[in-house]
Formats: structure tokens, sequence, C-alpha cells
């Protein structure tokens, strides 16, 4: 793995909206972990000028974190999963989420005015009318309780804003 110097795994990231690039760290350091290599983790963001040290997993811990990410990714061949990371909901906000915060979130990244949703999958979607299905705001939330979530206790520091 390109990443790793010595017994750091490193991710840098330049972009504005960083959910997808902790993400992205996030599982590929369960992987690393999960696979017996002892390594520490660090995330560093060019917009916060700042770098995260990822907080030390067990294997086991890794392993079951990667089973629940596989259980949900097996989910999203059955059925589409209404998380995007472009629409932005805070780790925060997941619990208390409700229909009319969730709407406010997928209408800011449909219709951004500064970088148009280009992405003719969502876009269809959106058209007819799935992310406004009952019960879209629960799965919303079973989703990023697995994906989002487990950021802030990985990246503490990051999510003390």
């Amino acid at each position: 793995m390109s990443n790793v110097f010595g017994t750091k795994l490193v991710f840098v990231s330049y972009s504005k909206q960083e959910n997808k690039y902790l993400l992205d760290a996030y599982i590929r350091y369960l992987v690393s972990v999960a696979s017996g290599f002892d390594l520490e983790m660090y995330f560093i963001s060019a917009e916060n000028v700042t770098t995260y040290r990822a907080a030390s997993l067990s294997p086991q811990d890794a392993t079951t974190r990667l089973a629940e990410l596989l259980q949900l990714y097996k989910k999203g061949h059955e059925a589409i999963i209404p998380y995007f990371d472009r629409i932005i909901i805070e780790p925060a906000d997941i619990e208390e989420l409700d229909e009319v915060m969730f709407d406010k979130a997928v209408e800011k990244y449909i219709h951004s005015f500064t970088i148009p949703c280009d992405d003719e999958y969502l876009l269809n979607e959106y058209r007819t009318g799935f992310f406004h299905e009952a019960g879209i705001v629960e799965r919303y939330k079973a989703a990023a309780t697995l994906l989002l979530t487990p950021l802030v206790e990985v990246f503490p520091e990051y999510y003390k804003k």
C-alpha cells in the first residue's frame, strides 16, 4: 500500500468536503488492522491545516466492523441505500435527523449553485422520488450509523470543532 510509511498509515485530503476521504481512510485502516498490521493511522486535512491521529482498534474490532460494512454492501445490491457522501449530514446530527433536515441536505446537494450535481444516477433517483419515499430517513440513519458514526470514535479530534 502506497500510504504506508514504516508503521504509519497516512492519508491526505485537499478537499473542503472531507467525509468521503475520512470514510476511505477509515475503511482502509479497518482492512489493515483486521489483516494483522500494527499501524498508526494519520489523516492530514489541508482544509483544517491539521493532522489527526486515529484511535487504535483491535484486530477483532476491525474485523467486526468490516463484517458490518460488508452486510451493508450486500444490502446495497438488493435495494438502493440512501447514502451518498456529498449529502452532507454531520455524524452528530444523525440521531436527531428528521425528514426536514434530510430534505434540506438532499436539496442543497442536488440544487447547488456552486457545484451542480452531475451524477445522472442520483438525479434519476431524485426525479423518481426516491429521496421522499416512506422510511427513507430511517434507512439513511441505518447506513450512516455504520458509515459516519464510527468516524467520530476513530477521529475524535477531527470532530471537536
